[in-house]
């Protein structure tokens, strides 16, 4: 009967979790809908249309946003996700006081709390670049003004872009909390979701073209498309799933305790998170270059191989600085010092800050390869079969969305298998 009690209280744990994440979920897409006043909507859809074929809005979602429509979301959580970066190499020893801060008592809440108050002043300041960019590709049309002073407006637009960014903060550390998956991960995700699906128009057009091309070919292709997703899906289920142990020790304080235990590492070290950083950065240099440079549009356009070969360049590169950024092995060392405990077979300190090193190296480079397999080589072979630039780019946003839905299905069964703790059931 106890084992019933306890199943039955884990199922609602897991359902009040799930009623959470929808309700956020809600919300979010919610936001995301609203669109700023005193903009002329039609004429922005028409001038991004026009400049970017949809690559923009691509690039938009994933980073959380919405430029197409002129959301108030629009800016997505790119101001968010380079305050973190930002955070992270700061605590790496480069401010001391912030490493003092984020190793004391709630030490995490307090560099939340110091990323959230950063994070305003730099949404408006990616909020006002943003608005200027519309406002030039609109030849100084898109504000609708009437008898207000222009600067008026776009302060008082800048003020709710940046309000709308600090309520989607707010509700991913709610899913992080109360929910089911990573907040932000899980926000990038819904808007994905979202945008593919308007951008694509799933009306039966896509269906019907490719009914035309393909004839009687159509349900085996269909039947080959829904293998290649479902192993897509199950290679990375597994890869977010596993991990790499590294056996510990602790001081014995007690000989008849096991003080033996595991350091596990996840083999997908850096998550997502590359490819998030990637495509802002892509997303970044595209509004850039629709403005003032259109000769760089080689690199981020996706209709060059060189766009294909920077986009790879980059995801390399944010996938080591992220590995190192989150996992220094200086400070890993020093949390293991103060646990009063030590790698198996590995001399302290010096030791184990040159083993972590290898090891962190060693699992950047799984996450690399990974990424080769489940991004570029899709992308390379989406481009051979002459397929429109936002579906080569799309490709990484359909790896967000499945490593998140393996977070969620790897959270569930830890939910599943958790204990509760002894008493809660009487």
């Amino acid at each position: 009967m106890r084992e019933t009690e306890l199943d039955i209280r884990k199922q609602h744990i897991i359902a009040k979790r799930m009623f959470v994440t929808v309700c956020i979920t809600i919300v979010f897409i919610a936001i995301t809908k609203i669109p700023l006043p005193f903009l002329d909507n039609a004429l922005l859809l028409k001038t991004m249309q026009h400049h970017s074929n949809q690559l923009t809005q691509m690039l938009s979602i994933v980073a959380g946003g919405n430029i197409q429509e002129g959301s108030i979301f629009l800016v997505g959580l790119t101001p968010y996700i380079t305050v973190q970066l930002i955070f992270q190499f700061l605590q790496l020893g480069i401010s001391p006081r912030l490493k003092a801060i984020s190793e004391g008592p709630n030490g995490q809440q307090k560099i939340a709390k110091m990323m959230k108050f950063v994070t305003a002043p730099l949404t408006l300041v990616f909020a006002g670049e943003t608005l200027l960019l519309l406002e030039k590709l609109t030849h100084n049309q898109l504000l609708v003004v009437h008898d207000y002073p222009v600067w008026l407006i776009g302060l008082l637009l800048m003020l709710i872009i940046t309000a709308s960014t600090l309520t989607v903060v707010w509700l991913s550390d709610l899913n992080t909390l109360y929910g089911l998956g990573n907040g932000i991960n899980y926000l990038i995700s819904c808007s994905i979701i979202v945008g593919i699906l308007e951008t694509t128009k799933f009306k039966g057009s896509i269906l019907r073209g490719w009914s035309h091309i393909l004839g009687s070919k159509l349900i085996p292709m269909m039947f080959i498309v829904l293998v290649v997703f479902l192993l897509y899906n199950t290679i990375c289920i597994w890869y977010q799933s596993s991990t790499f142990q590294l056996k510990m020790q602790f001081a014995k304080l007690d000989s008849s305790i096991d003080t033996s235990g595991n350091l596990p590492l996840s083999l997908n070290i850096a998550n997502v998170m590359p490819v998030v950083l990637t495509g802002m950065l892509i997303q970044v240099i595209n509004l850039f270059v629709m403005m003032y440079c259109k000769k760089l549009a080689v690199l981020v356009n996706f209709k060059s191989w060189a766009s294909i070969g920077f986009y790879t360049i980059m995801l390399i590169i944010f996938t080591y600085i992220f590995t190192f950024c989150t996992f220094y092995p200086k400070n890993l060392t020093e949390k293991i010092e103060r646990m009063n405990a030590y790698i198996l077979g590995v001399d302290p300190t010096i030791s184990t800050v040159h083993l972590f090193w290898q090891v962190l190296s060693f699992l950047a480079t799984l996450n690399v390869l990974f990424f080769m397999i489940m991004v570029i080589i899709p992308m390379i072979l989406l481009k051979l079969a002459g397929l429109s630039e936002s579906m080569v780019m799309g490709i990484s946003s359909v790896l967000i969305v499945v490593t998140t839905e393996a977070d969620i299905r790897r959270q569930i069964a830890g939910l599943r298998a958790k204990q509760l703790p002894s008493g809660i059931i009487s």
